[in-house]
């Protein structure tokens, strides 16, 4: 029985109120504002479940989108099997701290189906996830994707990054060297590897934004890149390119790592 159906049986008990003595008006009000309340009580059902229902068609539009399958493959549970649910898939339990998937990008390549670009670790310490746990995110991507789409899952060590600058320096804060003359920290080697934590993941590293990052720092009063390179780790570094005014680079990993020990900086 429907909720309309539910109204209308209600309604009838209007019938019942014809019987009834006039004179005893107590007995008529009373069962008007249980008829009402009965109503109201029915009306409120009604609205709540239709509230269900279009945030049910909310999550349908939604699934298999690319933030769907960001917010899928952040919440896969290593070690942890799926199970069904009032028919839909998922784990029979929540357990965040099995969760090691802390960067995800969905890419759709040209070829068409989708290519999950993951690592695990923290911001500036992020890590390729090892064979078993990428084996793991694959066979957990295939049980909740759609038939017949075609997936993959990588996950890659970071891309070296190697620097060729230039830095105008304010002898008063860093020496000749490159030390914060207060701190003694390496004031151009730290703010790049801040700059690269800051981009997102599979982002795009832009050398006008990291030119304009570094001359923020107390003591750099200019930087110039004169050239770049990137490449795996353990690889010996290719040829340097040279980057333009508004030079641009992206990493194969989805993440960088600034090589200071292969860089080149020279202080003036």
């Amino acid at each position: 029985m429907t909720n309309v159906d539910k109204i209308k049986e209600r309604a009838k008990s209007l019938q019942a109120l014809s019987g009834l003595d006039a004179n005893k008006s107590h007995g008529v009000f009373s069962s008007l504002l249980q008829w009402v309340g009965f109503i109201w009580q029915d009306m409120e059902m009604l609205f709540h479940e239709h509230v269900k229902q279009v945030e049910t068609l909310l999550q349908r539009g939604q699934t298999f989108s690319v933030d769907w399958w960001r917010k899928q493959v952040m919440a896969f549970q290593y070690g942890d099997d799926l199970v069904f649910i009032n028919g839909a898939i998922s784990y029979g339990e929540d357990k965040p701290e099995k969760r090691i998937v802390t960067r995800c990008a969905v890419l759709e390549p040209k070829e068409g189906g989708i290519l999950l670009k993951v690592v695990k670790g923290t911001p500036g310490k992020l890590e390729k996830l090892e064979a078993d746990e990428l084996e793991a995110l694959k066979v957990y991507a295939h049980k909740i994707k759609p038939a017949g789409l075609r997936l993959d899952a990588v996950s890659e060590s970071a891309d070296e990054l190697v620097l060729n600058l230039e830095v105008t320096r304010d002898r008063m804060l860093i020496d000749e060297k490159g030390n914060s003359i207060a701190t003694n920290e390496r004031v151009v080697e730290e703010g790049v590897r801040s700059y690269l934590q800051n981009i997102d993941f599979d982002g795009t590293l832009h050398f006008s934004k990291l030119t304009s990052y570094l001359q923020n720092i107390p003591g750099i009063i200019a930087v110039h890149v004169h050239t770049y390179a990137v490449c795996q780790k353990n690889q010996d570094v290719p040829s340097m390119k040279v980057p333009c005014a508004n030079g641009s680079v992206s990493p194969k990993s989805g993440h960088f790592v600034f090589n200071d020990v292969k860089s080149k900086i020279n202080y003036v």
